[in-house]
């Protein structure tokens, strides 16, 4: 969600993405700045609202590329393996650590994913899932 006027860098970098192919993945919308206070934003800025983890996050230009963000932000600090996963364990060929293991994650594997968040995927499945 971008929040403000339809002109500046943050929002060049907004339509950017959204022309990138993102916004197949993501809704793009537009709204007032009066509303970025409440998704943790500065206006004019991006948040992206998700269903796991905190949400809403904020994007700040410190971060880099706005898309590049977008696609970080878009997985879960902890995926369970699942068809939902697949792109961005395989698709996008990026590092990653997949635990197999019945029951609970172990502490270890999610402090190592919360440390690592964004630089390898931590995975996790069952023994035997998928069987």
């Amino acid at each position: 969600m971008y929040f403000g006027p339809f002109e500046g860098e943050v929002f060049a970098s907004f339509s950017a993405a959204g022309n990138s192919g993102l916004s197949d993945k993501l809704p793009f919308f537009q709204t007032d700045a009066a509303c970025a206070a409440s998704f943790g934003a500065n206006a004019p800025g991006v948040a992206l609202h998700r269903n796991f983890e905190n949400s809403p996050v904020a994007y700040s230009v410190a971060d880099g590329n706005l898309q590049a963000w977008a696609e970080k932000m878009m997985i879960p600090m902890l995926i369970e393996f699942s068809d939902d996963y697949i792109e961005p364990i395989f698709g996008k060929q990026a590092p990653a650590l997949i635990l197999f293991s019945e029951g609970t994650t172990h502490d270890s594997f999610t402090e190592a994913a919360s440390a690592l968040k964004g630089s390898i995927l931590f995975v996790h499945s069952g023994v035997s899932d998928g069987i």
